[in-house]
């Protein structure tokens, strides 16, 4: 399972989301309520039907998107997920955001055409004077290690240097809202995102780290999506290989502290170096697949499994990929 698929399940959930949206967008303030927020479908079209029969739609697909009901209003909220940095992502999310635009647009003519009370400039436009879009809001968390340098605007991706300066202000602009997980502040979040960023801040530091997890309860007890999330982003797949050692969700949680007690999960690596310069012999080929199926068995995605095998065996991820066919 790749990462986009795992942050994007992660982030499914309404609790979570909300909290991210609070915290970050809305400065701590609870706007977003979960139980507000309902699934709407992220397949957006662009294009129409094309002249001959031939069809001139290209599907996009966003990552999450969900309404939230403000009383008798309601915003549509976003969220992209980047283990990447996307040098064209202002133009990206500008196209999600005018497609969900645009798909509102429709919506409402439709009923307009439906009950036929529109004339004149109204009836034209099948957009009455007094009619209103839903905002929308679309988030970037990004998880990358190095600092996000591509653009954050639509003009951050245009030649503008030959411009004439009069020109300036009739060119509209595009900016798009990203949150760096291992950079950006996070004690404005109240749900494990706080605690899955903070684990990513730290990660290199293992001395912070675990100062950090011991002082830290809710370390102490963490769902198994959140170990989950951590295991993938943060390359530790020890952390889902070794998890009935840490716990389990119905003992209330998985047991970070525990981790720590794991001298694979402190970096004693000596042992995977040297195989690297000797090679796999055959006994580790039969001990690779042994332990692969094993995983698979258990129900661990692949992607977990890959890298237990990279790291194990110092094996890029092709060579990895031999052991599970």
């Amino acid at each position: 399972m790749r990462k986009d698929i795992i942050t994007t399940e992660y982030f499914q959930d309404n609790e979570r989301f909300a909290d991210f949206f609070n915290g970050y967008v809305f400065r701590g303030k609870k706007i977003i309520q979960p139980e507000h927020l309902t699934e709407q479908e992220i397949r957006g079209v662009m294009g129409r039907e094309g002249t001959n029969g031939r069809s001139g739609r290209k599907y996009l697909y966003r990552d999450i998107l969900k309404k939230s009901c403000q009383g008798m209003h309601y915003l549509l909220l976003g969220i992209e997920n980047q283990s990447d940095i996307h040098y064209a992502m202002p133009i990206r999310n500008m196209i999600y955001d005018a497609i969900a635009y645009d798909e509102q647009l429709t919506s409402i003519r439709k009923k307009h055409k439906q009950v036929q009370d529109l004339k004149g400039a109204e009836k034209l436009s099948g957009f009455s004077r007094n009619d209103r879009l839903a905002p929308v809001i679309t988030a970037v968390i990004y998880y990358g290690k190095q600092p996000w340098d591509g653009p954050k605007d639509l003009f951050g991706m245009l030649q503008m240097s030959a411009i004439p300066k009069e020109a300036l202000k009739y060119i509209n602009n595009y900016k798009i809202t990203i949150f760096e997980a291992r950079r950006d502040k996070v004690d404005c979040f109240h749900t494990e995102i706080r605690q899955c960023f903070q684990f990513l801040q730290y990660e290199s530091d293992r001395k912070v780290l675990r100062q950090l997890v011991e002082r830290d309860e809710a370390y102490q007890k963490l769902s198994g999506d959140t170990l989950e999330m951590l295991s993938i982003l943060s390359g530790e797949s020890k952390l889902m290989i070794n998890k009935e050692q840490y716990g389990s969700e119905r003992e209330g949680g998985y047991n970070m502290c525990k981790a720590f007690e794991d001298e694979r999960l402190e970096g004693k690596r000596e042992g995977r170096r040297e195989g690297k310069k000797e090679g796999i012999k055959i006994g580790e080929n039969r001990a690779i697949k042994k332990m692969a199926h094993g995983m698979r068995s258990l129900g661990v995605s692949i992607d977990i499994i890959l890298q237990a095998i990279m790291e194990s065996y110092h094996l890029s991820r092709t060579e990895a990929e031999r052991y599970l066919n």
